[in-house]
């Protein structure tokens, strides 16, 4: 960490975080799996999987670099959310269009969740 963002290091002042699992996961993750869960009553507020290591790791470059600023990117939504069900690759449009507005409250609730781990999100692509 401290070559990335220490002081003897490249310094890098910019990261990005991955919504749910990512191509990069070791498998496939969200934080709300209950099937039609509109109201997210199941979402999980403790982020328990990206605590394990993620939040960890985002927490080691913050003391690093104290202006670190997080850049968060959905990768999938949950697979209940998508028109194939499956969170590996989409159709066009992937999303189902009756889950557009959940998963604009998921990404929003995923937000305050890693703001209750300590962890600010500066941006969402």
């Amino acid at each position: 960490l401290e070559l990335y963002f220490g002081n003897e290091g490249i310094g890098l002042t910019l990261g990005r975080v991955h919504i749910n699992s990512c191509d990069f996961s070791l498998g496939n993750y969200c934080f709300d799996p209950v099937e039609e869960d509109y109201e997210l009553d199941h979402f999980d507020m403790q982020v328990k999987r990206d605590s394990k290591a993620l939040i960890p790791l985002i927490h080691g470059a913050q003391k690093l670099c104290r202006t670190l600023q997080l850049m968060a990117s959905p990768w999938s939504p949950p697979a209940w959310m998508k028109i194939s069900k499956a969170m590996n690759g989409s159709t066009k449009p992937g999303l189902r269009p009756e889950c557009q507005d959940v998963w604009a409250r998921y990404i929003a609730t995923w937000i305050s969740a890693y703001r209750q781990q300590s962890v600010k999100i500066w941006a969402v692509t």
